[in-house]
């Protein structure tokens, strides 16, 4: 227990907070500062710091004219998107560390979640952020930067659009995939949710068939998959070839999940808040992203990328006073995310996220840290299954 004994002063930190009143700026200032220590300064703990530490140290010698003009090596040689490979590359110019280019990554979700929460009418960030975290911390914060940068950019264009953003708004969530190509699923449910009711049955009618069509026939057998090169390959992959380990209470948890979400998002609908429609929108987005998690349910990661997103957006509409049931929703997110996050603590895997290890700690006391000793852990648990 003394092992994860950091996990939980953070969340219970992080729950007192939230219950402090919103004009109590000292609270503010504990809740940035805690969430920038524990989150922004986590060293060498999660599933693919490694990799981006490799690649960070690996730019950092390159000349800025051998990095493009070389820019189709390095693409093939981190197979990464281009707007991450660009990212990544003026970080380690600026940065001596990968730390505090992670450090830099967070502050951008950590920003855009603050700037969409504004936008959609949110009347308690902390304890949005709480939900958040027992939800994403391991899945997504302490996991892949170029999720959590797609997701950053595409929110703030979402912000924008709530406030009547327009062009530059779509304009932020086209560039989202630059950074992690799964964000075109969230610019889809965004288009089908913008406009009347209509649109998105519209959208998801069509998206049920093609599910049934996969689920007979294969992925690989659909028109114009073997067109697409590589991200064809990547996508037979996950829909053909990749072997997951499925755990019945993880289905069961999330069958429950889902379809609960799915039911406020629906009551929502006609509900019209801000002169932007605001909260519609977002309801109507949250009922087609769930549904659709429902529809690809045997794809894990389909299911879990769209977790990402729908979870921060419930978790923001929870407290707004713009979004109707919220009395049921707060306890089914608050409940359901204690769940989901004691059982990412007794898988065989959390060795990678406990203890928890912080790089100022780390720097400032000299201490040395078995990160490394865990990703070598963690390849043999993978080549051996």
């Amino acid at each position: 227990m003394s092992t994860m004994a950091a996990y939980l002063a953070f969340y219970f930190s992080n729950a007192i907070l939230a219950l402090t009143r919103r004009s109590n700026y000292l609270a503010v200032f504990l809740f940035v500062a805690l969430n920038l220590w524990f989150v922004g300064f986590r060293y060498e703990v999660g599933f693919d710091w490694e990799i981006y530490k490799s690649q960070f140290e690996y730019f950092s010698q390159v000349r800025v004219s051998d990095f493009f003009s070389e820019f189709s090596f390095f693409q093939e040689k981190f197979t990464h998107e281009s707007g991450f490979l660009l990212l990544a590359y003026i970080a380690s110019q600026i940065f001596s560390t990968y730390e505090m280019f992670h450090l830099a990554i967070f502050a951008l979700f950590f920003s855009s979640v603050l700037i969409l929460a504004r936008s959609m009418g949110s009347r308690n960030i902390i304890a949005s952020f709480l939900i958040i975290h027992l939800f994403l911390l391991f899945t997504l914060e302490f996991s892949t930067l170029r999720q959590i940068a797609a997701i950053s950019v595409f929110n703030i264009g979402l912000s924008r659009l709530l406030r009547g953003g327009g062009y530059l708004a779509y304009g932020y969530m086209i560039a989202a995939p630059f950074f992690h190509v799964s964000a075109i699923m969230y610019l889809l449910f965004l288009l089908a949710a913008n406009g009347s009711s209509l649109r998105v049955w519209a959208y998801l009618l069509p998206l049920l068939a093609l599910a049934i069509v996969i689920a007979i026939a294969g992925f690989s057998q659909l028109p114009l998959v073997g067109s697409l090169g590589s991200v064809g390959a990547k996508l037979i992959w996950y829909f053909e070839l990749r072997e997951v380990n499925q755990n019945i209470f993880e289905q069961i948890f999330f069958l429950t999940f889902y379809p609960l979400i799915a039911i406020w998002a629906f009551f929502n609908f006609r509900k019209k808040s801000l002169p932007t429609g605001s909260n519609a929108l977002v309801a109507k987005m949250v009922f087609v992203m769930a549904i659709s998690a429902l529809v690809f349910f045997g794809v894990n990661v389909i299911r879990n990328r769209i977790l990402y997103e729908l979870v921060i957006l419930v978790s923001l509409a929870a407290f707004s006073d713009q979004a109707r049931l919220n009395v049921y929703l707060r306890p089914i997110l608050l409940s359901w995310g204690a769940v989901f996050l004691a059982a990412a603590l007794v898988k065989p895997s959390s060795f990678v996220f406990v203890p928890y290890q912080n790089y100022v700690v780390h720097e400032v006391l000299n201490l040395e840290s078995d990160g490394a000793e865990r990703q070598a852990r963690l390849r043999h648990i993978i080549a051996t299954r």
